[in-house]
C-alpha cells in the first residue's frame, strides 16, 4: 500500500528504530530511551516518558524519559507516583488513553500530553504493563 503523505514512513521509522534498539541495546534503559526518542521524532513531541506497572498493583514506576533533565525526571516521578489520581496513573490503571490532556511542563510552562496504556494479552485477558506519555509544548 502506498502512502503519498509520508505518514507511513514515520511509523516505519519508529518501528525500525524500536526493533534495532531492542535487538542491539546493551540495557533496557538504553533501548527505552531510543524508543522514546524515535516516538518523539515521529510525533513532534518534545517530551516522553515510559512507566512500568505491576499488573497486581495500581502503582507505576518511571523507567525512562526523553527531553527532560535528571532533576526534572525525579520531580516528575515524584509527582506521578505520589498522587494516586494523577492522570497518568489513572490512564494506566483504567487502561484508557488520555489524548490532548492539558498539563504543566517540567519548565513550568503549559503542555499538551497524550497518555497511552501499554498492555499485553494473556489467555485472552489484557494485562496492564505500563504507559507511555508524550508531551508537546503549549496548550
Amino acid at each position: 500500500m502506498s502512502d503519498s503523505s509520508g505518514a507511513g514512513i514515520g511509523a516505519l521509522s519508529v518501528l525500525a528504530s524500536g526493533a534495532a534498539a531492542l535487538a542491539r541495546s546493551q540495557s533496557l534503559d538504553a533501548a527505552l530511551r531510543t524508543l522514546l526518542e524515535a516516538g518523539c521524532a515521529a510525533t513532534g513531541a518534545a517530551l516522553a516518558a515510559v512507566f512500568a506497572q505491576d499488573p497486581e498493583r495500581a502503582e507505576v514506576e518511571l523507567l525512562a524519559t526523553h527531553g527532560m533533565s535528571a532533576e526534572a525526571d525525579a520531580a516528575f516521578a515524584t509527582q506521578v507516583t505520589g498522587d494516586p489520581e494523577h492522570p497518568i496513573r489513572r490512564a494506566a490503571r483504567e487502561r484508557t488513553e488520555s489524548l490532548a490532556r492539558q498539563a504543566s511542563a517540567p519548565d513550568g510552562g503549559s503542555m499538551t500530553a497524550a497518555d497511552l496504556p501499554l498492555t499485553i494479552g494473556r489467555s485472552g485477558i489484557d494485562e496492564p504493563v505500563g504507559l507511555v506519555s508524550f508531551g508537546w509544548a503549549g496548550g
